[in-house]
């Protein structure tokens, strides 16, 4: 190619950009409408007490702390050892 070539490439290539922007902003036009979000209420910082029905020193631990089987299992799935 010729350095002509390339120059008019450029020129045509810079026009043809110039002239989308223009016609893509004509198509997609914005929409900048004020539109309105809903509020909300503020959280609180502070827990209230729970309810005493449920949540007190003698009631029931769901999850209490258990130990597993300590002894010595050589045969775990009771197949006769060979």
């Amino acid at each position: 190619m010729k350095q002509q070539d390339v120059a008019t490439l450029m020129i045509v290539g810079f026009i043809s950009a110039v002239v989308s922007i223009f016609v893509s902003s004509f198509v997609f036009k914005a929409n900048v409408s004020q539109s309105t979000l809903p509020s909300t209420d503020i959280i609180p910082t502070g827990f209230s007490t729970p309810d005493t029905r449920f949540f007190n020193k003698n009631s029931i631990d769901p999850a209490p702390a258990t130990q597993g089987d300590t002894g010595n299992n050589d045969n775990p799935f009771g197949g006769s050892s060979q």
